[in-house]
């Protein structure tokens, strides 16, 4: 052992090891206590990613046939599990300055850093007990890693010489950014291999363990009682530095209200919202927004953190050796970069849709977030000096307060979600007072409505159910600009007895009359007066409305047409076979209605044999009869089609179709396409349809078998006089039709002009004659040596492997094959 003397202050004697790391220990005590940091903060990180691979738990949870929501699954629940890190290290905030003046930096970090471990090591078995111990375990996490910010500030106070003050504090910052190079790759392969999730918590946990034990036995609280520090070494340490007289109590007020503090705290106030924000919900960012596969998340997530501390590591670098500006000239500098930084990679994520665009914006902000701490954190070294540990303590718990809110924007997303489900209880709130008001049209604001309302009768039909006494309302409810079918955000039903029904519908348009863009009613009776509500309210943003079951004959639906000038769509679904439809016909005076669906008919009946007139706007008419029921009266659809301009006419029935013709008496100027569904070869009713419409270019049969196709066109080509783009059915390898509906257009609609007859050809004859009827070719007048492929049967079809390949056909005939 070497004694030496030491003059300033210090005690006159110290023992030191005879290896001393060439004078250079302050950076193994630096290195150190980042591997501390890295540790403490990857044991936090660990659930924001694996969360997004811990369905397993969830599906075990349901083998038991379980019907209550696991946690996983619970939007609030899975926000307070977020947020248990932010309550944790609240809590551990409370005793850290008392623990630092009393006992020192080397026991208190590693007490926190051993509960960091415990927390990790503990978490699986958590998991698989419930909620609450997850959420106990996060709190543990939280307090782990609450001593972070001030072990920043703390070391490089003690252990870096002034003028290395910056490096030190540029690499011990990084432990932020490391904690997530490591532990997102790391847990990114291990959820996709076969061990799962669970043994990234036991390789984190124990690995924190090792390294806060190492750091326990190297770490001194003072340079001057280190073992391994030279006298050399402790004066460059000690350079410039006012020797501390004993314990100071630390001046709480002068530090809370100094102006440079303070502007210091809201910077950092500032960067800790974006972080947090990136921490958190990037790896979910990834994966759901930009598509990643889990392993991708995991490189794609810690990518950024590199660049982040590659730019932190140089900004230090450069603080440290740019005497020739002024330090408040640095900060400021450090702080304006790392802010616009972030503003503008958050604007950039949030209006873009390329996904390569999004991945650079993100990688962006996340580089430029470290930098504010370069500014900040230096700047509260040398402006509190030793008691800077308050100062970042402070900037701590502000760190907290954030990584705790901004989960919460999950939880309050879930209370708009559970408001916006319940419409009688949004009512309610709505008339309790104006503020309340003004909050539900906010909450209200964010979606698209559907209301359904099925009134009580005796014979429901066999969709919807409701019970004899009570009116049934549906409120559907999907965030807008994410509208689709099938799936909404909210789905609410609830009843009211049929007394107040008018009063139950007022209150919700009173509320979603800017929102509803679909009604339907149910069973409603001919003579309801529920719809002379609708005369108080414009639902300019209606488009559909649909009547189920019966058709309401009461005047009030005149005023429920009028309060939807820009409905398109109106379906009437299986009404009563008693209904007369010349008595509602009249309502739609007015309206705008351009598409109307009869669906399920059973009778057509009218009452009068005058014609009527609909609304001009009428463009499209989609008639279906019920199911395997011969449809009556169904000759007044003639009637129908003389009734408005129709341009597109769809009619789904055989018998229809020949009632129609009967009663047609004079032509069709106004249809242009014709759409017609049956399995039935009905041909000739089809022709006879078309011959009264003088104007039809378009034909689609749905339900056309392949192999009479041939004929379909050798007929249209004979029978129809004009131009008229054909399409049908393909029947595909399995023996199932395919495309939209069920059926896909032959062809892609190229022109009919004239059939080639190519059995009159000798070259086709010899070599395609048994099997050419499976192909045919059209020319097109303008030009003999370009054909047009109407309809093609591959070879691998249902019809067998002697079927025609067209383009073998054409090259065989020297033809230019022209595809549309």
């Amino acid at each position: 052992m070497t004694m030496v003397t030491i003059e300033s202050g210090f005690p006159d004697v110290r023992h030191i090891s005879n290896f001393v790391f060439l004078h250079k220990t302050r950076f193994v005590i630096m290195i150190l206590s980042l591997l501390c940091m890295t540790v403490g903060q990857m044991n936090s990180l660990t659930f924001n990613f694996t969360v997004i691979c811990m369905q397993d738990i969830v599906e075990d949870y349901h083998k038991d046939n379980r019907t209550d929501l696991h946690w996983m699954e619970d939007p609030s629940q899975k926000s307070f599990i977020f947020s248990g890190v932010a309550i944790g290290a609240v809590i551990g905030l409370i005793p850290l300055v008392p623990m630092l003046d009393q006992i020192g930096l080397r026991i208190t970090f590693t007490l926190f850093g051993l509960i960091s471990a415990a927390s990790s090591l503990l978490f699986p078995l958590a998991v698989s007990i419930d909620f609450y111990a997850v959420f106990f375990v996060r709190i543990l996490q939280g307090i782990g890693t609450s001593i972070l910010y001030t072990v920043v500030a703390y070391i490089p106070g003690i252990w870096a010489p002034k003028n290395e003050m910056g490096t030190f504090l540029a690499v011990l910052s990084c432990g932020f950014q490391l904690s997530n190079i490591i532990c997102m790759p790391v847990s990114g392969v291990l959820c996709e291999s076969e061990y799962g999730w669970r043994p990234i918590y036991y390789i984190f946990g124990s690995l924190t363990v090792l390294v806060y034990v190492a750091f326990f036995f190297f770490y001194s609280d003072a340079p001057k009682n280190h073992f391994h520090v030279s006298p050399k070494e402790l004066s460059m340490i000690c350079a410039e530095k006012k020797p501390k007289q004993g314990k100071e109590s630390v001046p709480y007020r002068a530090i809370c209200s100094d102006k440079c503090v303070l502007a210091t705290w809201l910077a950092m106030c500032g960067r800790n919202v974006a972080f947090y924000v990136l921490i958190l919900y990037g790896p979910t960012y990834l994966r759901e927004v930009l598509h990643f596969d889990v392993k991708g998340t995991g490189w794609a997530a810690a990518l950024p953190f590199v660049s982040c501390a590659a730019v932190k590591f140089a900004s230090g670098q450069l603080t440290d050796r740019l005497t020739m500006f002024s330090e408040k000239t640095k900060f400021i500098t450090c702080t304006l970069i790392s802010m616009i930084g972030l503003a503008v990679g958050f604007m950039i994520m949030s209006l873009t849709t390329s996904r390569t665009i999004a991945q650079i914006s993100y990688t962006f902000a996340v580089t430029l977030s470290g930098i504010t701490i370069m500014g900040t954190i230096k700047c509260l070294q040398l402006r509190c000096q030793q008691h800077v540990h308050f100062a970042t303590a402070v900037i701590a718990f502000m760190a907290c307060i954030w990584q705790f809110v901004v989960p919460l924007g999950r939880f309050v997303e879930h209370i708009s979600y559970t408001l916006a489900d319940h419409p009688p209880s949004l009512c309610l709130l709505s008339k309790s007072s104006s503020k309340l008001r003004e909050l539900v049209k906010f909450v209200v604001g964010h979606y698209e409505a559907h209301l359904h309302v099925t009134f009580p009768k005796e014979e429901c039909c066999e969709v919807e159910k409701s019970s004899k006494e009570k009116v049934q309302f549906e409120m559907i409810l999907n965030r807008k600009g994410s509208y689709r079918r099938g799936k909404a955000h909210c789905h609410s039903i609830f009843t009211c007895v049929a007394e107040k029904t008018q009063g139950a519908v007022e209150d919700l348009l009173e509320l979603f009359s800017k929102e509803l863009i679909t009604l339907r009613f149910n069973n409603c009776s001919k003579e309801s007066d529920v719809f002379t509500v609708f005369n108080k309210f414009s639902l300019s943003n209606c488009e559909d409305i649909c009547f189920n079951g019966s058709i309401p004959m009461h005047n009030g639906v005149f005023d429920l047409f009028q309060s939807c000038p820009n409905a398109k769509r109106l379906v009437i679904s299986n009404p009563q076979s008693e209904t007369d439809f010349t008595q509602f016909w009249p309502k739609l005076k007015g309206s705008r209605i351009e598409t109307l669906d009869l669906m399920d008919i059973e009778s057509f009946h009218h009452s009068s044999t005058r014609e009527f007139k609909l609304p001009q706007s009428m463009k499209q008419l989609f008639f279906s009869p019920k199911q395997d029921v011969e449809c009556r009266n169904s000759e007044n659809v003639a009637k129908l089609l003389y009734s408005a301009n129709w341009k597109r006419v769809y009619i789904h029935s055989e018998t229809v179709l020949e009632a129609v013709n009967s009663g047609l008496y004079k032509p069709l100027k106004t249809v242009t396409e014709f759409c017609f569904s049956s399995k039935a070869f009905t041909v000739d009713y089809v022709i006879s349809f078309l011959k009264k419409c003088e104007r039809v270019n378009s034909f689609n049969w749905y339900g056309l078998h392949s192999c009479v196709a041939p004929i379909v066109i050798a007929r249209l080509l004979t029978d129809v006089p004009r131009n008229i783009v054909f399409g049908g059915c393909v029947a595909c390898k399995s023996g199932e039709t395919v495309g939209n509906g069920g059926f896909m257009e032959v062809g892609n609609r190229v022109d009919v002009i004239q059939v080639t007859k190519l059995l009159e050809r000798e070259e086709f004859r010899v070599q395609y004659g048994r099997t050419l009827s499976d192909a045919v070719l059209f020319e097109r007048p303008f030009n003999t040596n370009s054909v047009s492929v109407m309809y093609i049967q591959k070879k691998d079809s249902v019809c067998g492997p002697n079927c025609i390949d067209i383009h073998e056909i054409s090259e065989k005939a020297g033809l230019l094959l022209s595809a549309y």
